[in-house]
């Protein structure tokens, strides 16, 4: 769930479920289905699907596995978030207050932000570093072919680089300004067990809300 922070503070053991923000998701998403917007015919009926973008590499090769017509959108938002993307880190790094040797550990971070360290183009994920990022963009673009994994759908193919569709992810990425914060899996299960009700026209919003809110707010004051 992109915006569990939203409805989820963990560290203040509060839930925030019963709102207009997590109603007007429920209701979107199901008129979405209801709509034909979106099915779980992914391949052949959907007009729209999830996808991780998870390096430059993998967005060329994605795009053409789906189809030349596909095009990347921003997810939908809850009501009281801002525009932008979203991402999630692979790794997250941190530094303890009481070691002993600050220093060398803030120069080990900087080290691995300064995008010095070289990784083949089908490694997983993007650098934070802007000029490696743009280092990875200008390289796919030298060379002009990308070549998909062989034990893939495209089985090796050689895949020409679109400089257009890199330009779009450039600004895909620009824009992911929202971190997927860690879920738990306990809070993501009474979500999806609840909301059947809902989905199924048995209940209403507002009352699956409102178990979802008193059901969450049990289990994380007993955390």
């Amino acid at each position: 769930m992109d915006n569990y922070s939203l409805f989820v503070d963990t560290a203040g053991h509060k839930a925030n479920f019963d709102s207009a923000s997590f109603t007007g998701l429920m209701n979107q998403v199901k008129s979405m289905y209801d709509d034909h917007i979106v099915t779980m015919d992914f391949r052949n009926k959907a007009y729209f699907r999830t996808i991780h973008i998870n390096s430059p590499w993998d967005y060329l090769v994605s795009s053409k596995e789906y189809g030349e017509n596909m095009k990347f959108y921003m997810k939908p938002h809850a009501q009281d978030t801002t525009a932008g993307g979203y991402f999630r880190p692979y790794k997250s790094i941190s530094m303890n207050s009481n070691s002993k040797v600050k220093a060398e550990a803030w120069d080990f971070i900087k080290f691995m932000m300064s995008g010095e360290i070289e990784t083949p183009p089908t490694k997983a994920g993007f650098p934070i570093n802007k000029k490696a990022f743009a280092k990875k963009i200008q390289q796919l673009k030298d060379e002009g072919t990308v070549k998909a994994y062989e034990e893939g759908p495209l089985h090796g193919m050689a895949i020409k680089v679109d400089q257009a569709k890199l330009d779009q992810l450039e600004s895909l990425v620009e824009g992911a300004i929202h971190q997927v914060e860690y879920k738990s899996a306990k809070v993501q299960e009474m979500i999806v067990k609840e909301s059947k009700a809902f989905f199924a026209g048995q209940k209403s919003a507002d009352d699956v809300a409102r178990l979802i809110q008193n059901k969450v707010t049990t289990y994380l004051n007993e955390q």
